[in-house]
């Protein structure tokens, strides 16, 4: 590594955030081999908008997508399979403009 390298990785390193950088993650869909790397990415972004007491979380696809640094078609595609594998349970709540809540199943 050259001295360069090792000065910037320094000053990404005082740029991450003091407190609340660990995301609880479940073990199910770390050992499940049927969840590709898209969907563990995905699942990580809504587990770090997750509230800890009652498992869900508000957020958008949008958001799911710059997370996990997917296109917001592809993000919507994991979320739907995640959804399908019961990973995660999704509530649409409000009328025209509504908000959707996210639940995290237990593991």
């Amino acid at each position: 590594d050259s001295r360069e390298d090792r000065v910037n990785l320094n000053e990404d390193i005082k740029k991450l955030p003091k407190r609340g950088t660990f995301v609880k993650f479940p073990q199910r869909a770390l050992q499940d081999r049927t969840l590709k790397k898209g969907h563990l990415l995905v699942l990580l972004s809504i587990y770090s908008f997750m509230d800890n007491k009652t498992r869900s979380c508000y957020t958008s696809v949008e958001l799911i997508a710059e997370r996990s640094r997917f296109s917001k078609i592809h993000a919507r595609n994991y979320l739907n399979e995640l959804i399908c594998l019961d990973y995660v349970q999704r509530k649409k709540m409000g009328g025209g403009r509504y908000a959707t809540t996210y639940w995290l199943t237990p593991q």
